[in-house]
This record gives C-alpha cells, structure tokens and sequence, in this order.
C-alpha cells in the first residue's frame, strides 16, 4: 500500500492504480486502500470515482474522518454543497477539533519537536478551519433560504 500511495504522490496513477489492485484481492474491506483509491482517483480528474472510493471507505467504517473529509471535498468541488455539508457535519459531530491531515502534520511535528514552521502549519490550520466553517455557514443560509420558499 505505501507504494501505491508513493507512486500516486508521484501522479503515477496508472501504476499506483495497479498496486492498490493487490492490496484489495488481498483485502476487499481494507479502507486505507479505498481512501487510498479515492486519492488516486481524485488525481487523475476522476471525482465521481474519487467519492464512491471515499464513500466504500466511510461505509466500512463509519468513523473513517479522513475519508469522510476528502469525501466532502470532492462533493463540495463536484458542486454538491448539500451532500457535502452532511458529511462535514458528521465529522464535526464525531471529533469538533478534526483538521485533517494539516493536523497530523502538526501533531507530528510537536512529537519530534520541529517548531520551525509552526507559525505557518497553524496559519493553514486556520485557514483550512475557517474555509470550512464559512462553507457551513452559507451552505446552511442556502439551505434555509429554500426551505422558507416551500
């Protein structure tokens, strides 16, 4: 699997394509592989494939945040706010204080004590937080808005 995912960070998605075909015969349910998939996927303009990998992932294993993250990152750039709203929301209901993997990024770095680019991981951080937050914002506004107009 770390090939896979090496080769996909590479854009070799062919390649990695092929290796995440042998994680699976051996694992069907392995849910690193399908997010795994659905990263793959999501590198070669493939959303839709990209979100029904995130969404095997999550189905597995319901509190799968990252996969369910990057699932509503495809659904919000597929243009289909609503849909991705409902995931963002079951994240925040299961861990409030979720980034992402900006977030594992930090942690990992306070483990091993590398503070020097801790100005700017939090800076991102915070911007990756408030750009969630600001999509929550107007995608409920929206959403009340047509449910006034029913």
């Amino acid at each position: 699997m770390n090939k896979a995912i090496a080769l996909n960070n590479l854009y070799e998605c062919d390649k990695a394509l092929k290796c995440i075909d042998k994680v699976f015969k051996l694992d069907f349910k392995n849910v690193k592989a399908f997010n795994t998939l659905g990263n793959i996927y999501q590198n070669k303009g493939e959303n839709k494939n990209a979100f029904l990998a995130y969404k095997k992932a999550f189905t597995i294993k319901p509190n799968y945040l990252e996969a369910i993250s990057n699932g509503a990152d495809v659904l919000h750039g597929l243009k289909k706010n609503f849909e991705a709203l409902i995931l963002l929301n079951k994240i925040y209901s299961q861990d409030p204080d979720f980034y992402g993997l900006l977030g594992k990024i930090y942690s990992n770095k306070i483990a091993i004590g590398d503070w020097s680019d801790y100005k700017e991981i939090t800076k991102k951080i915070k911007e990756k937080i408030s750009k969630r937050l600001t999509f929550i914002a107007v995608s409920y506004t929206h959403l009340r808005a047509h449910e006034t107009d029913s």
